[in-house]
């Protein structure tokens, strides 16, 4: 990560300073020459700064002289790790190797041509002991050291998924456990709820907004693209650990589309600038990742007693922060077989308010659909222009065209997997076969209002209408159908169940060529 603290690195760069020497912050084992000052070598009180250094964290406010605003954090990790944090209005982070020589600290920012000196003048560093930091040129900045926080070098940094997994069930550290607990946060932007266990396991729900194909080819352009009006609510979960006050999140399961969960994940990273009991505030430090401005990201979270939002209202209760299974967190169904797994499976509470009959209509087509309790839907849609034997369109003539499918509700997502269309066979290979999605805007009793989510279907044309915007469907709750298709579905036993899988195979192969679609 490039360390970009205004005039910083253009006076590193410029002083070459007399007290780099063979081997200094290199890390290699085969130089083990120190950086000293001639007069400086006094072992005692060399070892002694030696000794107390590593694991510790030193604070230090500078004076006003434009290098820092805010308070620094120098951080003095085992093995000869340096981290400097500033924070305050543009909180930055550099990363790099530190020698002892003397009462001197030699410090090498990692990726760059930069070399800077600590020197504590009153000893050992201590509360209100004075701190130079020779940046070259001969400038020295001195500071006022505000707080040593020991024992700030801890933990184990985990860097694979496979890491990652050995934490559940492990214990905290003590700045773990004081991290545990329900909170909501931001950044610059994007917004979140979050539910952090003592398991090392989490969840958090937030919106994202996906850009659509013809969004991308603007991108190309250099244009700046058009966002949807309306998001995609997706839920994470993962495990977590904090090491060196950093804070580290594997996601390990999610609803959005994109995601892939395997070895080349990376974890997200957060250096805590502070953490209290009801607050926390931590700057990203992911590949230097930074906003528009420049800026690095950074988040504040504030604890809250419970989850307002229906994907996170089950984490309210009090045993929610004990511990989580994530290998049973991903229920959201992504082939056939997982589809067929749904067959006569229990509902759950969002399932069981869908189940009925239902009229609904969106920008292109009309509907009546069956949504039974076994998981099973039938439907009639009337809407495409019918097209005559010929090839020739039919004025004001729409088609009517029937099918049944599988049906799941995972976090306010309704996902319909057709298997049999029009009388025909659905595609059963899993590379051409793919369920639609639409997002809950609202389900109530008698309604629903929903809109397509066309990055999780494979015919993403099908789910746009002809400005590009994404579907939104209403349908109405109602006690019966009138049309001759659908009335076999009006007994009450039509909403226990129905042998969708004897009405596949009773169906015609799809590459047997039919006629258009029957018209009305």
């Amino acid at each position: 990560m490039k360390f970009e603290l205004p005039g910083i690195l253009q006076s590193l760069l410029a002083g070459a300073l007399v007290f780099l020497l063979p081997g200094c912050g290199g890390g290699n084992e085969d130089q083990e020459t120190e950086a000293v000052t001639p007069g400086q070598e006094n072992p005692e009180e060399d070892a002694s700064l030696r000794d107390f250094l590593p694991g510790k964290a030193v604070v230090v406010v500078f004076g006003e002289r434009g290098l820092f605003e805010g308070s620094v954090r120098f951080l003095f990790a085992e093995g000869g790790g340096f981290t400097l944090s500033q924070v305050g209005r543009n909180d930055r982070k550099a990363s790099g190797t530190y020698r002892v020589g003397g009462s001197l600290v030699v410090i090498r920012i990692e990726d760059e041509e930069a070399i800077a000196v600590l020197e504590f003048p009153g000893g050992l560093p201590a509360v209100g002991g004075e701190i130079q930091f020779d940046v070259g040129e001969d400038e020295i900045a001195k500071g006022r050291i505000t707080a040593i926080q020991a024992n700030a070098a801890y933990g184990q940094v985990p860097r694979t998924p496979a890491d990652f997994r050995k934490l559940p069930g492990t214990p905290l550290n003590e700045r773990e456990k004081q991290y545990v607990g329900r909170w909501a946060g931001g950044d610059q932007e994007n917004q979140w709820t979050t539910i952090i266990r003592e398991d090392h396991t989490y969840s958090y729900l937030t919106e994202v907004s996906y850009e659509r194909p013809e969004e991308l080819e603007e991108l190309d352009d250099g244009a700046v693209p058009r966002r949807p009006a309306h998001g995609t609510k997706i839920i994470v979960h993962g495990v977590w650990t904090i090491a060196n006050e950093s804070i580290y999140f594997m996601d390990l399961v999610s609803s959005d589309p994109e995601f892939v969960d395997d070895e080349s994940n990376s974890p997200y990273v957060m250096e805590i600038v502070s953490l209290e009991a009801g607050k926390v505030v931590c700057i990203n430090v992911i590949d230097g990742a930074v906003t528009e401005d420049g800026e690095p990201y950074k988040s504040v979270e504030r604890r809250i007693e419970k989850f307002e939002e229906p994907e996170m209202k089950p984490f309210n209760a009090p045993e929610a922060l004990k511990g989580f299974d994530i290998l049973k967190a991903d229920e959201t169904p992504r082939s056939i077989a997982d589809f067929r797994k749904l067959l006569g499976s229990p509902l759950n509470e969002r399932e069981k308010q869908y189940v009925g009959r239902w009229e609904g209509r969106d920008q292109e087509n009309q509907w009546t659909t069956i949504i039974r309790e076994d998981h099973t839907y039938s439907y009639l849609n009337r809407g495409t222009e019918y097209v005559a034997k010929d090839g020739v369109p039919v004025p004001g003539k729409k088609t009517r065209t029937t099918g049944h499918g599988i049906w799941t509700i995972v976090n306010d997502v309704i996902y319909l997997g057709d298997l049999v269309w029009d009388g025909k066979k659905v595609s059963m290979g899993d590379e051409d076969w793919e369920p639609y999605a639409l997002e809950i805007v609202s389900l109530e009793a008698g309604k629903v209002v929903c809109i397509s989510i066309p990055e999780r279907t494979v015919s993403e044309e099908k789910n746009v209408d002809i400005s590009g915007e994404p579907l939104r469907a209403e349908e109405r709750r109602i006690d019966k159908f009138e049309e001759p298709e659908m009335k076999p579905f009006n007994g009450p036993e039509a909403l226990k169940g129905f042998d969708v899988l004897k009405a596949y195979e009773e169906a015609k192969d799809p590459e047997v060529e039919e006629v258009a679609p029957a018209g009305e």
